[in-house]
């Protein structure tokens, strides 16, 4: 047992072995100024050659295990230059942090060793209308899940929940897969019709995997949204001066660049405080601790997305909505 078999093999130039964070910052910031303008198929490959598909693995499987203040900062660095290979490595980093609390020891060291060796993996959050059926010593999956960033990445990391329990899947990410697409830049489709599963890539998820996997996600986006913020700063700065003859011109312009320069203060402010978070609660996973990360990001993603969450996002709004309740609670309390 412990054993993941990928039945599609294919020769690689080993990764870039990273073992510190100044590594780990230094090489995404040269990756970042290199893959500008490079297309899906080199992206992957170049992310692979990096190292960074390795850096969060835990030390006691020989990873870096760098902080998650650091990864965050490696996530912004790439999204300042090509956003869909920042994407890419944060549905990777959500899948291992997923595995990270999930299945048996050799089950782990199995997943950790294929991203050491440049494999990349791609979460995806199923519903509970993902089919698992006994199917000799493995499973039969059958049913559909929508994802991102599929092209080139060598596994699927399937979060999939049901009302007794929750569980990781990993898939290979067979190239002859069906795969539906409603536009190039909407989310993929993908329909499994009783697909073999290999019981040892079923993995049993801890009670609050699920939680910090998905909370690690929200912190990830948010440093996509600080990189794309600090390039749009660049952008700005590289512009010819305006129309001084037109005040509003000026105005409007000055109004943006502010805005974006308090945006990019307080993502920077709020990262390095939902990193901190995380690295406590890694450190010391306990109730409290774990809450805190998880209540970190989501008001990291409610100040991302500029007050809005998503429809999908009903952890992030419960979250939202605890802050408010226990702030109610508080003020209650000493008002009587």
């Amino acid at each position: 047992m412990g054993t993941i078999t990928h039945l599609n093999e294919r020769q690689r130039t080993a990764p870039i072995r990273i073992t510190t964070e100044e590594e780990a910052l230094a090489v995404s910031k040269d990756l970042a100024i290199s893959l500008a303008g490079v297309q899906n198929g080199a992206l992957s490959e170049a992310l692979s050659r990096s190292g960074l598909l390795a850096v969060s693995i835990p030390s006691d499987f020989g990873g870096a295990d760098v902080s998650n203040v650091v990864l965050s900062q490696i996530v912004a660095v790439l999204a300042q230059h090509t956003p869909l290979a920042a994407s890419m490595l944060t549905l990777h980093l959500s899948s291992l942090e997923l595995l990270r609390n999930g299945g048996t020891e050799e089950q782990r060291r199995a997943a950790f060793a294929r991203a050491a060796a440049g494999e990349r993996f791609c979460f995806v959050q199923s519903s509970e209308v993902l089919q698992l059926l006994p199917d000799g010593i493995g499973y039969a999956l059958s049913g559909e899940v929508e994802c991102l960033c599929v092209p080139q990445a060598e596994w699927l990391v399937i979060n999939r929940r049901s009302p007794t329990d929750d569980t990781a899947l990993l898939i290979p990410a067979s190239p002859g897969r069906a795969i539906e697409r409603s536009s190039n830049a909407g989310p993929a489709r993908i329909l499994f019709d009783s697909e073999h599963v290999h019981s040892d890539s079923v993995l049993a998820l801890g009670r609050d995997a699920v939680r910090l996997s998905a909370a690690l996600n929200r912190l990830l986006l948010a440093s996509i949204t600080l990189g794309e913020t600090e390039r749009s700063i660049a952008e700005f700065s590289r512009q010819q001066q305006w129309n001084r003859e037109s005040v509003i011109v000026d105005a409007d312009r000055e109004s943006a660049i502010g805005q974006l320069l308090v945006q990019t203060t307080t993502l920077s402010a709020l990262t390095h405080t939902c990193g901190t978070a995380f690295d406590i609660a890694q450190v010391n996973p306990a109730a409290q601790t774990i809450g805190e990360a998880c209540r970190q990001a989501s008001i990291l993603e409610f100040v991302a997305t500029r007050g809005t969450v998503g429809d999908r996002q009903t952890e992030a709004l419960n979250e939202i909505l605890a802050i408010g309740r226990s702030y109610l609670a508080d003020r209650s309390g000493r008002s009587v």
